[in-house]
């Protein structure tokens, strides 16, 4: 009977650390979801132990893990624009993660502090041979030039969409015209061409715009806050975008493919508009709808020979000057 006893407090000296550590981490879930917060009486209630343990659990939260506990009127809550909630991910939910943010990288060319420190936190928990290859991105990515101005733009953009709150900056465009634009941002995306773009409505043009980040500087948060439209979708709003240009005309698009590159050709969805028909000469037929032309004849131009331009005809007249102008070129 002693040696039963033994085990039981054993047992419950290994068991206790562990309880204490998920029921952290359950109250740190709790905070988070609740912007209204709990009383201690109700967080004790929920986790099934006393107000004095929640009491201690809150403090440790605080001083020993570095959640932002807020504390008002006799509730807690989490200061949600601090710090985010624990992810508990599964390795491929890690995977995936790491992926989303190597793909990110590679269509950037700016050094984004908060993507190093994304994947060093990443790999932290990663298996051994998956954080090798994480820390060798991290290195490669350091040895990007910094560029502060990016960084703190790219910051200021992100408070803005996490808090709902109108962000100011000067915006300088592609023909070097500077102006000042007042903006809800709704999204960020990248894009293909090393650049980062930021949607939402625009007070200074009074409609829905894309802004490159890389041309905003002295962004700054204001003090205006505001609700996304609840019919607002990003997927309707660049899926007629070849990218990430938006609001144009739509126009057709045909395309015909030599049997050569049939099966590069039919390994993806390029685009949520597409219809592919094979030809009897093997050759395949590929129609598209976009918003505008400019992006999508940077993706035809990368099959080469392999492709023709059926339509629209403004598309194949600028093709075929091109062509003729490679000739002229190389003859």
């Amino acid at each position: 009977m002693a040696s039963l006893t033994g085990k039981a407090e054993e047992y419950s000296m290994v068991a206790e650390p562990a309880r204490r550590a998920a029921r952290l981490q359950r109250l740190n879930e709790i905070l988070y979801r609740s912007p209204r917060g709990y009383s201690t009486s109700e967080l004790a209630r929920m986790l099934g132990v006393g107000q004095r343990t929640i009491q201690r659990d809150l403090a440790v939260l605080e001083s020993e893990l570095g959640v932002p506990v807020l504390a008002q009127g006799g509730r807690y809550s989490v200061d949600r624009s601090a710090r985010l909630a624990p992810l508990g991910l599964s390795v491929d939910e890690a995977r995936a993660l790491y992926l989303a943010l190597r793909l990110y990288t590679r269509y950037t060319d700016e050094q984004d502090p908060d993507v190093l420190t994304s994947l060093s936190k990443l790999g932290e928990i990663l298996p051994a041979p998956m954080a090798r290859r994480v820390a060798e991105a991290v290195t490669t990515l350091a040895d990007r030039a910094a560029n502060p101005a990016f960084s703190e733009t790219m910051r200021v953009l992100t408070q803005g969409w996490a808090r709902a709150r109108r962000v100011s900056f000067s915006y300088r465009s592609a023909r070097g015209n500077e102006s000042q634009v007042d903006l809800e941002p709704y999204f960020i995306e990248p894009g293909t061409g090393f650049s980062t773009y930021v949607i939402g409505f625009s007070h200074t043009h009074k409609s829905i715009r894309v802004f490159k980040i890389e041309r905003a500087h002295e962004a700054r948060l204001l003090a205006y806050s505001f609700e996304m439209p609840d019919d607002f979708s990003i997927e309707s709003v660049l899926g007629p975008a070849w990218g990430v240009w938006i609001g144009g005309e739509k126009k057709d698009v045909i395309l015909r493919f030599s049997r050569a590159v049939a099966e590069r050709l039919l390994e993806a969805q390029w685009h949520p508009s597409q219809v592919i028909e094979r030809q009897p000469d093997g050759s395949y037929l590929v129609r598209l709808t976009v918003s505008d032309t400019v992006e999508v004849a940077s993706w035809i131009r990368s099959w080469g020979p392999e492709v023709e331009v059926l339509m629209p005809a403004e598309l194949r007249d600028q093709f075929a000057a091109d062509a003729g102008r490679a000739l002229s070129m190389y003859s």
